[in-house]
């Protein structure tokens, strides 16, 4: 009987144990599964947030770039112009047509065709995009120097003499040249007359405040070397530097020459074929590389001319 109540009291000690044991695994499992929960909500949390201050960021990105479209600027060479209408070029050779009805025009130059300027305009380019304000860069003189190129001003005669041209540009201001010596370029005979529209290869500025002076007063007007009627543009000669003049030196040692163009002197380095062929007081029509600024320009062609400037 012992026996038995001894066997009966073991048994129940293992059953209480176990069951204490299967307790334990059970809080162990719950707190697990709580813990992991904790976890997982924790993170996805975080993601929430995390996606929350990328929304943020995105609408700042956006916000910036509207605030970018709302202003724009581009630079570029005044191909044309047209009422308050300009068209720039820029480097990569797109061309963009601008207003300047309402625009802050720069208060030191011209905008005339071929100065490089820059605008600022609001909003998107379109057709025709207005600007608030127009600098120029560098000057149709100053662009023309950069480049390696002599100015040419674009306009109408409205008035002209034997020697003298006034030339009004398209926003019109009248510019007046020394025209005495001028080669003129046309087709069909074309004549040279005031109302003609024409594109003017000068020497000197155009500027009145920045033409120099001597004691004895002013140098002296820009000298026209070279008058293209429209109907003339695109042809050969358009595009050929001239100047005409006449010779008044010749060194055939060196193989230079110089010729009096008006009221300037301009000297010229040539092969010996062509400088060996030349004789002072000869009137000759100099096609030449570069710009008439250069110390000695290179020449590529003389040719004996009779009838020059604007009175022929």
């Amino acid at each position: 009987m012992k026996k038995k109540l001894l066997v009966t009291m073991i048994i129940a000690m293992a059953v209480a144990a176990s069951a204490c044991g299967k307790k334990d695994e059970a809080s162990e499992t719950k707190a697990a599964v709580e813990t992991g929960a904790e976890e997982e909500s924790k993170a996805e949390a975080e993601e929430a947030e995390a996606e929350s201050k990328g929304s943020e960021a995105s609408g700042e990105s956006a916000a910036d770039d509207e605030e970018i479209e709302d202003e724009g600027y581009y630079e570029g060479t005044v191909t044309s112009i047209n009422g308050t209408q300009i068209t720039l070029q820029g480097p990569d050779g797109a061309s963009y047509v601008f207003d300047m009805a309402n625009a802050e025009l720069d208060p030191d130059y011209d905008v005339l065709p071929g100065a490089l300027v820059d605008v600022a305009y609001e909003g998107a380019k379109s057709d025709v995009t207005p600007v608030t304000e127009v600098s120029v860069v560098m000057s149709l003189e100053q662009q023309a120097d950069s480049l390696g190129k002599d100015p040419v001003l674009v306009g109408t005669i409205t008035d002209m003499t034997p020697s003298e041209i006034t030339v009004t540009d398209p926003n019109g201001k009248p510019h007046e040249l020394s025209s005495a010596m001028a080669y003129v370029v046309t087709v069909n005979n074309e004549e040279l007359n005031i109302g003609s529209e024409v594109d003017v290869t000068y020497v000197g500025t155009i500027d009145a405040d920045e033409v120099e002076s001597d004691e004895e007063g002013s140098i002296g007007l820009p000298i026209a070397t070279k008058i293209v009627l429209a109907s003339a543009r695109g042809t050969e000669e358009a595009g050929q530097n001239i100047v005409v003049g006449t010779v008044n030196y010749v060194d055939t040692e060196t193989n230079t020459f110089m010729i009096d163009a008006d009221t300037m002197s301009f000297e010229f380095s040539a092969g010996a074929d062509i400088v060996s062929s030349l004789s002072e007081g000869n009137t000759v029509k100099v096609i030449y590389e570069g710009n008439l600024y250069n110390r000695i320009v290179t020449a590529v062609s003389v040719t004996p001319v009779s009838v020059v400037g604007t009175g022929r």
